[in-house]
């Protein structure tokens, strides 16, 4: 009996702790953890939501572990990230990420909005636009799922 009640105390443990282990990382031009979504993917630990809020982003942004960034109309629109006319404006190089809520536009000559380099990734309810080659560009990818983005 002993043994069944010590057992699950450490299995609630370990869940609990796991539950704990994922975090929202908020980013905005004001008043939000980071003002880079770039350093906020660099700070942030696999399985955490980065919750982008309105405004533009002039970054090229590399996601390079499993995460969920979420983009969040904060008042003015949904927020922009704005490669600046350099290379892929979102590059996704990890599996199982989740891209939704986001204006990507202004990619380099010949690259793309959202450039996918991983599998098992969802891309939905985005707007990409104004890119100078691609809208959205996958190599090397298996098993994404592409869904409710205007290209």
């Amino acid at each position: 009996m002993r043994w069944t009640l010590c057992s699950a105390l450490i299995l609630t443990a370990a869940i609990s702790f796991a539950a704990a282990q994922a975090a929202t990382i908020t980013v905005g031009l004001e008043g939000c953890d980071y003002v880079s979504i770039q350093g906020a993917v660099e700070e942030a630990n696999p399985g955490d939501t980065i919750s982008v809020q309105s405004g533009t982003f002039r970054e090229n942004v590399v996601v390079d572990k499993t995460l969920i960034l979420r983009g969040t109309d904060s008042g003015s629109g949904k927020p922009i990230v704005d490669g600046k006319g350099v290379g892929s404006a979102i590059i996704l190089s990890a599996d199982r990420i989740t891209l939704e809520g986001i204006v990507v536009k202004n990619s380099g000559f010949g690259k793309a909005g959202i450039e996918i380099k991983s599998d098992n990734n969802r891309i939905r309810n985005n707007l990409v636009t104004d890119n100078k080659w691609y809208g959205i560009s996958l190599s090397d990818s298996d098993d994404n799922v592409i869904t409710g983005n205007v290209v």
